[in-house]
């Protein structure tokens, strides 16, 4: 049973009164709350919804719950509700790394890339945030939205450099560099992406096919613009290889730049 009264059994700083839970309940939320995680995990997104939200009645004062809800609504495209979770998140444990980052990628998600950028400073403020180059990662790329490559490209090189297993930011870093124009740069974030990534069979598990892809679609359009046709087309043929093809996914559009590249030599 959840109690609504001051100073009972559990002291939960900055809600103006202490809010309690039994410890029934703090034991029966947290069952719930790893099943729901090992749900989410797995992608079974309607089962980990089910479980959280379980975990969430039962102790609605858990931050990792609460950040847990606003990633599974996030998965779901349900924005608002992922939103309301990451912030009751935020509130419940003001120095919470994960949340702040993962709320980033949210307002990423939503279009509102300048609120995006301090939620992932703040991850990055956190010296016992594990994985800060996700949060590095992301602030890179926010400031490349934003237009601003340079500041992408410094971002984006200190979080390869923090974890050089970092698979998609060696696909963002290549991207900044062709906008730069920068065809060595470009090359060389590739060559590390398979060296890290591609030819790691632990972590190309993980990583899958679409991140290969995509810097093969990134070398393809960097070896054209050098005017290194056949290199182009090499990367482009590499990208397409897939058993099926998503109408708008990267395999497509290096199929069309195939296409383009091969009218081009014929005519």
């Amino acid at each position: 049973m959840r109690h609504a009264v001051c100073g009972f059994l559990i002291v939960l700083q900055g809600w103006g009164c202490v809010a309690a839970v039994s410890e029934k309940s703090q034991v029966r939320a947290r069952l719930h709350y790893d099943l729901g995680v090992e749900a989410l995990g797995r992608d079974d997104l309607r089962t980990a919804l089910q479980e959280l939200r379980l975990a969430d009645n039962d102790n609605p004062y858990d931050a990792n719950t609460q950040q847990a809800l606003g990633l599974n609504y996030q998965a779901m495209d349900q924005f608002a509700d992922s939103e309301r979770h990451y912030l009751r998140a935020l509130g419940l444990k003001k120095d919470f790394a994960e949340a702040y980052n993962n709320y980033g990628t949210l307002l990423l998600e939503m279009g509102r890339i300048s609120e995006a950028v301090p939620n992932f400073q703040k991850a990055l403020d956190n010296l016992l945030y594990r994985t800060p180059s996700l949060a590095e990662g992301n602030l890179g790329w926010a400031y490349f939205k934003l237009g601003d490559l340079e500041l992408a490209r410094r971002h984006l090189r200190r979080a390869v450099i923090t974890n050089p297993q970092f698979c998609r930011g060696y696909v963002w870093l290549a991207e900044v560099e062709l906008l730069r124009k920068d065809p060595d740069q470009v090359s060389m974030n590739a060559a590390k992406f398979m060296k890290h990534c591609a030819e790691n069979e632990a972590v190309r598990a993980v990583v899958g096919d679409e991140h290969v892809r995509q810097i093969r679609f990134i070398m393809g359009q960097s070896y054209a613009l050098l005017g290194k046709t056949e290199k182009a087309r090499e990367e482009f043929e590499a990208c397409a290889k897939t058993s099926q093809i998503e109408p708008m996914g990267i395999a497509k559009q290096c199929a069309e730049r195939l296409v383009a590249l091969n009218d081009g030599h014929a005519g």
